[in-house]
């Protein structure tokens, strides 16, 4: 399969057309199982049998496997073991650790337009990055119970402006995600990646199932020590146009690395 084609929203779920969120699709899945299979701790999800997760009306601590009409639906890997009821064909289940894929690097901010607009060697080099935006080599599993992907989109504190940059960045997802990893067993940074206490457990527990960022990003992101300590340098520093073309080049390595060692998959 083309690691670079588009991947798009509306594909086939038992032969009716659905819309989905390209990077938790079927198509994204199809990916994913393939080239996490049998890495730790990805095989403790249950890959081949995903459900969507719906919340219940009546319920709101209740979710259910079925999909929305006219909504951009994800696909998520249940924790195996979970619970789950069965009642006219539809699998419910209370809020359960799982995986759904994730679009690794975004470039759909006006800004870098704004910050490279005289540059045109790098305005080029931003619209390929685009269009790499939802392709298979952008994708990656991600933990969803404890708001890491809304952790992600945050980015980096701007306390003189008093709110997150908000520019959903890689770089900088690494750069927080590494004073975790560091700072784990002495500091807040656990609570301050998850949004729902109740669900702060969850998530520092899969977190911890990795030893280091580096082990971290070997396995998420099949990434080298190299490249992860590019990615954390540039992620501590705010959004400038330094930083963005800097970042533009991480974003060409990385997917380079990649359709390198997926090219087969």
């Amino acid at each position: 399969m083309d690691l670079t084609k588009k991947i798009e929203p509306v594909q086939k779920w038992n032969n009716e057309p659905i819309c989905f969120d390209p990077d938790s699709s079927p198509e994204a899945w199809d990916f994913c199982r393939a080239v996490y299979k049998g890495i730790s701790p990805f095989d403790e999800y249950e890959l081949d049998d995903l459900v969507f997760y719906t919340t219940v009306k009546d319920d709101i601590s209740l979710y259910c496997s079925h999909p929305l009409p006219d909504h951009p639906n994800r696909l998520f890997a249940l924790k195996k073991g979970t619970e789950k009821d069965v009642k006219n064909g539809i699998r419910y289940f209370k809020a359960s650790e799982r995986l759904s894929g994730d679009t690794v690097f975004n470039f759909k901010s006006n800004i870098y337009d704004e910050l490279l607009k005289n540059d045109e060697e790098a305005m080029s080099q931003l619209e390929n990055c685009r269009k790499t935006h939802h392709t298979l080599v952008n994708f990656s599993l991600m933990q969803s119970m404890g708001e890491l992907q809304q952790f992600k989109k945050n980015g980096l504190w701007l306390k003189n402006e008093n709110k997150y940059e908000g520019l959903d960045r890689f770089d900088s997802f690494l750069y927080l995600m590494n004073k975790y990893y560091i700072y784990n067993n002495n500091s807040s940074l656990g609570r301050y990646i998850s949004y729902k206490k109740e669900n702060g457990k969850a998530l520092s527990d899969y977190l911890n199932k990795f030893k280091d960022i580096y082990d971290y990003c070997g396995k998420t992101y099949f990434i080298d020590e190299e490249l992860v300590n590019e990615l954390i340098e540039n992620g501590g520093n705010t959004m400038n146009d330094d930083v963005a073309e800097k970042y533009i080049g991480l974003a060409e390595k990385f997917w380079k690395k990649r359709k390198i060692i997926f090219g087969g998959y």
